[in-house]
């Protein structure tokens, strides 16, 4: 079961602590092998349970907070395994292939990574905590930090185009919203 729920990318994140009697240590390496993220026996306590659980909770949230507080995209930082990291890849490839496609939808980003939408909006909220939705308007507001990194001198409008937002007042908006500043005050600081 667990190397069943690890290597199907639709639950592969979704963490698994194997409770059992079976106390060798070639059962508990196996127990990892597969994939488990714990590998507790009987008897157990209760409280080393729940400090298992409350650390795989933390765990996410710190990946989660350091997606969201930093500018730069990496999908190994949220992944967490090699398959969630494939995932993430693809799911990166396609957005910055459309990054200027502002008509570009979840519909077309489940499809080009071959993931049932409501599958992707599991996926993505249990991986970073937001909606596909958000996360491609995420990437594009990240993507516009880094240009404005490397060309403080671009135009709000001509930004605005190159990552797909209809005008530069939403592109503004999001931008302060994410960053504290406008992309004018952004690039001002640099």
């Amino acid at each position: 079961l667990t190397r069943r729920v690890k290597t199907d990318i639709e639950t592969s994140h979704i963490p698994v602590i194997l409770l059992t009697a079976r106390t060798s240590d070639d059962i508990r390496l196996e127990g990892y092998e597969t994939g488990a993220d714990a590998y507790l026996t009987k008897p157990f306590k209760m409280d080393i349970l729940e400090a298992r659980i409350r650390n795989l909770i933390d765990e996410r949230q710190r990946r989660i907070s350091s997606f969201s507080a930093s500018a730069e995209i990496r999908p190994a930082n949220v992944a967490v395994n090699t398959l969630d990291e494939k995932l993430m890849d693809g799911i990166m490839e396609s957005i910055q292939k459309n990054m200027d496609n502002p008509d570009y939808s979840v519909e077309e980003l489940s499809s080009d990574v071959n993931m049932h939408r409501m599958n992707l909006y599991r996926k993505l909220q249990s991986l970073v905590g937001m909606t596909p939705s958000e996360f491609i308007r995420t990437i594009r507001l990240k993507k516009a930090a880094q240009i404005l990194s490397e060309r403080p001198d671009i135009s709000i409008s001509e930004l605005a185009d190159m990552v797909g937002f209809n005008t530069p007042k939403y592109l503004t908006r999001y931008f302060k919203e994410m960053f504290g500043c406008t992309p004018s005050q952004y690039a001002g600081k640099l």
